[in-house]
């Protein structure tokens, strides 16, 4: 039986490919890992959120039209005023979450959005969408709030751009 000659070309091409080969197995169990854990911790985070996010809104649409809305006001202003003294990370996403809750509830109550199909051709249908302003009231009211709101909205928006590029520079 002959030994296998460690300077051959063949063998150490071959040598080389397998051990490239188990170095792309081990790195890709790596990333699976890495994965598997940032997706459960996503989840967790997630359901965590979300079960807050529904049990607020159910108790905002449990609560009558003019009371959800000046809760609603009141929420935006008091994060606001919390965010303007004290400019950190949780007082950002609770502004955020508030003024989405706000516009989500002014949305959802004071527009209605219609679609219908116009036939142009045999062959050619065209969607058209109608939006109705329900309430106009609710509508300037949300006018109002943003409008209030527009220097904490300012500072969110430069800060999101700021970690944007901080983003961009990292990759």
């Amino acid at each position: 039986m002959s030994l296998i000659d460690p300077t051959s070309l063949y063998f150490s091409a071959a040598a080389e490919a397998a051990a490239q080969a188990r170095k792309k197995e081990t790195e890709a169990k790596k990333a699976e890992r890495k994965q598997k854990f940032s997706a459960m911790l996503k989840a967790s985070f997630d359901a965590g959120e979300e079960a807050a996010k529904v049990s607020r809104t159910s108790e905002i649409d449990s609560l009558p039209y003019e009371e959800a809305i000046s809760k609603l006001k009141e929420m935006v202003s008091s994060a606001g005023d919390a965010l303007r003294k004290n400019q950190m990370p949780e007082e950002m996403q609770n502004y955020k979450e508030a003024v989405k809750q706000f516009v989500d509830y002014v949305v959802k109550n004071s527009y209605e959005v219609e679609t219908f199909k116009r036939r142009l051709t045999l062959t050619k249908d065209r969607i058209i969408c109608r939006v109705k302003i329900i309430d106009k009231k609710l509508e300037g009211l949300a006018a109002e709030v943003l409008l209030s709101q527009h220097d904490q909205i300012a500072f969110l928006s430069k800060i999101d751009e700021l970690n944007g590029l901080v983003i961009d520079l990292l990759s």
